[in-house]
C-alpha cells in the first residue's frame, strides 16, 4: 500500500514486485504474484492465489526516508503471526529490502539454502536516486504496451547512467529494449542495446537469474533468428535460480509451443497458472496449443475462459482460425467482420491472413490474394510475423498453388515458427502434404524437432 500519495506510485509498486521477486528464489516456497487493488479480505485473496500466509505492508516516503511497514498473516485464521518496520535512506532500500526477505524466511521457519541466501542479502551500495529510477522503470518494463514500454526505458536509462554497476538494472534495461524491438519497433538499434545491457549486467554478476531471462527474450527474436534452443536453456536456467518465477515458465511454454513441443508447453503453462492464476496471457495460450493439436472444439473452450480484451488481435485469429478450421465459416467471418469493424490495428497482419482463408474456401482467389498483400503490408515487421507468414502458406495450400504454400510455410518456420507438430495434422495443409518435396521438408522439421533438448511428448 502506498501512503505517500501518487507520485510514488510507481516506486512502491516496483517495490512489492522486488520483494515477490527476491521470496519467489528461495527453492521450497511457492510464492504467487503481487496480488493488487481487491476489496476482498486476506482469506479469500489466499484461496484465489493457494496461498498459506500474505504479506502485507506499506510504504511511506519522506525526502530521502522510506519506511516500510510489513506483516505476514496466517490465511487460515486471518491472524499476523510477523511484523515488522524498517525506515532506512532511498540509497539503502535494497539492504532494508534483503533484511525483509531474511525475516519472512525466518518467520515461516523456512531454511535458505546457502545460494539463495547470498543471493537475497549480498547487496550493493547503489545511490538513492539510481535506486528510485530502477523500482519504477522496473513497474513500467513488465507492462506490454508502448507507452510504458518507453517510460521503462526512459527511467532506466536514466538510472544506469548514474550507476552503470547496477546488475539488475541493467539486466531489466536489457529486457525492455527487447520488448520494444520485438513488438514495437524492429530498428536494430534496440536489439544492440539490449545486448549492450546485457554484457554490463554479466560482467557484474552473470549468474543473475533476471540477466538470464533477459538474454532468453534477446535470443528469441527476429533479430537473433529465434534462436529457440539457446534460448530455452537461458529460461532454464532462470527458474533454476528462480522456480517460482511464473513468466519464466509462460515463456519456456511460449516457446516450446513454437517449435512443435505441445505437450511440454501445456505443462509449463499449467506451472505458470499454479504459480499465478491471474496470468491471463498464460492462460490465453492453451487456445492456440490445442488448435494446433488440431482440438479446435477444445481450443474454442479455452479461448471462451479468457477475456477478448487479454490480446484483441490475436485472441480474434486464434478464434477465428479454429472455427474455420470446424467449417463454422459464419461464425469465424463473424469475429473477423467485428474486429475490422473496430479500431484496433490488426497486429501482425494476422486477421487479413484468416480473412484470406475463408475468402480462398469460399473460391474467392482473388479476393484470398488481397488480403494476403494487405497481411504482409501490415504485418512484415511485427515480431510475431510468423504466424502471418504460416497462414498464408496454408491459404496457399488450400488454393492449389503448392508452391508458393510451401515457401511461406518455410518462411514461417525459418523466422521462429518451426511447429512440426501442426505442420503434421492441420487441415488446411492436406493438399500440399501429398507433395514430395513438402514431405521433405517435414521430415526435416521432425528431425528438427527430435534434437530439441530437454522436451519430451
Amino acid at each position: 500500500e502506498n501512503r505517500s500519495g501518487d507520485s510514488s506510485q510507481d516506486f512502491v509498486s516496483g517495490l512489492t514486485e522486488a520483494l515477490a521477486s527476491g521470496l519467489g528464489r528461495v527453492p521450497s516456497l511457492r510464492v504467487p504474484p503481487v496480488y493488487r487493488g481487491s476489496k476482498k479480505d486476506l482469506p479469500e485473496i489466499a484461496k484465489d492465489l493457494g496461498a498459506d500466509a500474505v504479506l502485507t505492508g506499506s510504504v511511506t516516503r519522506d525526502g530521502d526516508s522510506v519506511r516500510v511497514a510489513a506483516e505476514l498473516v496466517q490465511a487460515s485464521t486471518n491472524r499476523p503471526f510477523w511484523s515488522e518496520a524498517y525506515q532506512r535512506s532511498s540509497g539503502d532500500v535494497f539492504a532494508m529490502q534483503a533484511e525483509i526477505l531474511r525475516a519472512v524466511a525466518e518467520a515461516i521457519r523456512v531454511p535458505l539454502p546457502e545460494q539463495a541466501s547470498k543471493r537475497i542479502t549480498d547487496t550493493r551500495p547503489v545511490g538513492a536516486e539510481a535506486s528510485d529510477l530502477y523500482l519504477r522503470g522496473r513497474y513500467h518494463a513488465v507492462r506490454q504496451n508502448r507507452a510504458d514500454n518507453d517510460q521503462a526505458i526512459q527511467l532506466l536509462e536514466k538510472g544506469a547512467a548514474l550507476d552503470p554497476g547496477f546488475a539488475p538494472l541493467q539486466a531489466q534495461l536489457a529486457f525492455a529494449y527487447a520488448q520494444k524491438s520485438f513488438f514495437f519497433d524492429p530498428s536494430p538499434e534496440w536489439d544492440a542495446k539490449a545486448v549492450a545491457a546485457i554484457q554490463k549486467a554479466q560482467a557484474v554478476d552473470p549468474d543473475a537469474p533476471e540477466i538470464h531471462y533477459a538474454m532468453a527474450q534477446v535470443l528469441w527474436s527476429p533479430s537473433h533468428g529465434f534462436q529457440s534452443r539457446e534460448a530455452l536453456a537461458e529460461v532454464r536456467k532462470t527458474l533454476a535460480a528462480q522456480p517460482g518465477f511464473d513468466e519464466g515458465w509462460h515463456l519456456h511454454g511460449l516457446i516450446a509451443f513454437h517449435v512443435g513441443h505441445l505437450q511440454p508447453a501445456l505443462r509449463n503453462l499449467e506451472k505458470t497458472l499454479s504459480l499465478n492464476p491471474a496470468n491471463d496471457m498464460a492462460r490465453f495460450r492453451f487456445g492456440p496449443v490445442l488448435s494446433y493439436q488440431a482440438k479446435y472444439q477444445d481450443a474454442i473452450d479455452a479461448l471462451h475462459r479468457v477475456p477478448r480484451s487479454v490480446s484483441p488481435g490475436l485472441w480474434t485469429y486464434q478464434m477465428a482460425w479454429a472455427l474455420q478450421s470446424l467449417g463454422r465459416f459464419e461464425e469465424s467471418q463473424r469475429e473477423v467482420d467485428t474486429f475490422l469493424a473496430g479500431k484496433a490495428p490488426d497486429q501482425g497482419g494476422v486477421i487479413h491472413s484468416v480473412r484470406a482463408m475463408l475468402r480462398a474456401k469460399h473460391g474467392d482467389r482473388k479476393g484470398a490474394q488481397a488480403d494476403i498483400g494487405e497481411a504482409i503490408r501490415i504485418g512484415s515487421s511485427f515480431g510475431h510475423f510468423h504466424h502471418t507468414a504460416y497462414s498464408i502458406g496454408a491459404v496457399y495450400s488450400v488454393l492449389g498453388d503448392f508452391d508458393k504454400a510451401q515457401e511461406w510455410i518455410e518462411k514461417a518456420a525459418q523466422d521462429g515458427f518451426p511447429n512440426y507438430s501442426l505442420f503434421e495434422v492441420d487441415p488446411n495443409l492436406e493438399r500440399v502434404r501429398a507433395v514430395p518435396r513438402f514431405r521433405d521438408f517435414v521430415a526435416k522439421m521432425r528431425q528438427e524437432w527430435e534434437h530439441i533438448q530437454g522436451e519430451t511428448d
